[in-house]
């Protein structure tokens, strides 16, 4: 880019902002730094506003208080302006009025006949659930706001729309008020069903009441739905009219009951099902499926049918009320005899024994395409061991490339085991494990593992994570740290002497904060989700109903 006089300006682009960088003559430069006006702001209001386009919103919106001549050029960043961002950043040190005072401002701005992201994350004001008892106020008077900026990003042909009314306040009155009423207030527009663009819809403690016909999301490819009162047969409508749709995202949808996804013509490829807890009936025949996540209640699972594209399938249910017919568990395993990369927590181990019990060594087919599995383990007793031996004896798995075992936080044992004979490892190169704490029952599972993968060329141990010392300090004391280091070394050292078939195979202890995370789990950030959640309300909520 060329500014007066002919200097070039360079505009750089760094992540999520834009740094200006002028080369002015050394007189020139001189000048501005006495005191002088700068090149940039020399430039027509019109390139101006386009490079404020290109930085986000808040970072372009602070230019105001450069100087009088920035003071209005942030307007031009909403008048043309593809992506409309109302949501966190946006949101940030706003009162509620001030938030819905400043969008219906910006948006009597905007003059573009187009809209491809609208987004709205309205995350700390308690007012947008008013239709349940609650310790605070219930103002609806956002409401008619908020209907009309639906309106206004539907009318400009909007690809992708995220509504989101939540508050942090809200995961603690939770538990106070029953999941089956906790949910906002707000009504979706009926203008959204007939938005023939829309691509992705996302929405978040809404009311969802649908018009009889809903054929406008005829382009539909994502669907989320987090808190939303959809009940099966409004959602069964619109998986029959969305023939495009490729992914469904499900979480504590509290009234839906069954998911029935078994049309022919359907090219559903991710299908994500989190604690909906009154969902008793799941049917899925779809050849297109690839990736199936479940976080809740896996016993009350129905079928799966014509799945041979599943390759991805993510199964938790720790601290879940899963207190029957455990072997359905492994009938659901059975069902994806295709997988590739799979997670499965304790439950799913338990459920071995339970169907051994009841149907003898009738055994299921094996996981032969398996290459990465994921272990969530809740204790690590010899209960615990035998369970995971179990299971390998149970599933054969003979391409299986990379294990990762996330150990439970306050485990511990002093158990052994008798290594099971017909258990191998051939293809394993890759062992990971997360919360190390070097026990006996720990040991004796690292030894089982480090004796029966003969090609095994990584084992990684990583630490429990160390709480941060008290007010005042900077993290934990030095004389600390040193000690934790000495006991890695020590543990390294241990593990190194077990004996191995594997005879290149490196062993590294270390540290929680010492782990680079290269080498990861697929499931990595949908499992440290769960499992801070977990840890976080472990002993607050009741799951069950």
């Amino acid at each position: 880019m060329q500014c007066g006089g002919g200097q070039p300006l360079e505009l750089h682009l760094l992540g999520s902002g834009t740094q200006i960088v002028g080369r002015p003559t050394m007189g020139k430069a001189r000048s501005a730094g006495a005191g002088g006006h700068d090149r940039i702001s020399e430039l027509p209001d019109a390139i101006l506003g386009h490079i404020l386009s290109l930085m986000p919103a808040k970072a372009a919106t602070q230019t105001t208080i450069l100087s009088r001549r920035w003071r209005d050029l942030w307007r031009y960043i909403w008048r043309f302006s593809t992506t409309l961002d109302f949501t966190a950043e946006f949101a940030a040190r706003q009162t509620p009025d001030e938030f819905v005072r400043n969008v219906n401002r910006y948006l009597e701005l905007h003059r573009g006949k187009k809209i491809q992201r609208f987004l709205v994350s309205f995350d700390t004001d308690p007012r947008f659930f008013p239709d349940v008892e609650m310790p605070f106020d219930t103002d609806t008077r956002f409401f008619p706001d908020v209907e009309k900026w639906v309106e206004f990003a539907v009318a400009r042909d909007v690809e992708e729309l995220r509504l989101e009314f939540s508050s942090e306040e809200q995961e603690t009155d939770f538990v106070y008020v029953g999941k089956e009423t906790w949910v906002s207030g707000f009504s979706v527009p009926h203008q959204v069903f007939d938005c023939m663009p829309l691509r992705v819809l996302a929405l978040g403690n809404c009311r969802l009441s649908p018009p009889p016909d809903i054929s406008g999301l005829c382009s539909l490819r994502s669907l989320s739905l987090t808190r939303v009162d959809v009940t099966s047969d409004v959602l069964q409508s619109i998986l029959s009219e969305c023939g495009l749709l490729e992914r469904l995202f499900l979480r504590d949808c509290v009234h839906l009951e069954s998911i029935k996804l078994t049309s022919p013509s359907i090219k559903l490829k991710q299908l994500v099902v989190v604690d909906c807890g009154l969902l008793i009936d799941l049917e899925i025949s779809a050849s297109s499926l690839q990736s199936f996540h479940f976080y809740g209640d896996v016993w009350r699972m129905g079928s799966f049918s014509d799945v041979t594209n599943l390759a991805d399938v993510f199964i938790c249910s720790i601290d879940r009320t899963s207190w029957d017919v455990l072997h359905n568990y492994i009938h659901l395993l059975s069902d994806v005899p295709h997988v590739e990369i799979l997670t499965v927590c304790t439950t799913t181990l338990w459920a071995v024994p339970e169907y051994q019990s009841v149907f003898g060594r009738d055994l299921p087919p094996p996981l032969h395409h398996l290459r990465e599995l994921q272990l969530l383990m809740d204790g690590m007793s010899m209960d615990h061991l035998s369970a995971i031996c179990g299971f390998f004896e149970f599933f054969a798995t003979p391409l299986l490339e990379r294990l990762f075992i996330r150990l439970d936080y306050c485990s511990s044992s002093d158990a052994t085991i008798e290594q099971p004979q017909d258990v191998h490892f051939n293809q394993l190169r890759v062992i990971k494990m997360y919360n190390f704490k070097g026990t006996r029952s720990e040991m004796e599972l690292v030894t089982l593992l480090l004796g029966k993968a003969p090609v095994l060329e990584s084992l990684v141990l990583v630490a429990l994570p160390k709480p941060s010392a008290g007010d005042g300090q900077d993290g934990r004391s030095r004389r600390r740290k040193l000690v934790d280091a000495m006991d890695m070394r020590i543990l390294q050292k241990q593990v190194q002497a077990l004996p191995r078939v594997s005879g290149a195979v490196q062993i590294v202890a270390c540290e929680y904060l010492e782990d680079d995370n290269k080498l990861r789990a697929t499931h990595n950030e949908h499992t440290c989700e769960w499992m801070h959640f977990i840890e976080d309300h472990r002993g607050l909520f009741d799951f069950s109903y």
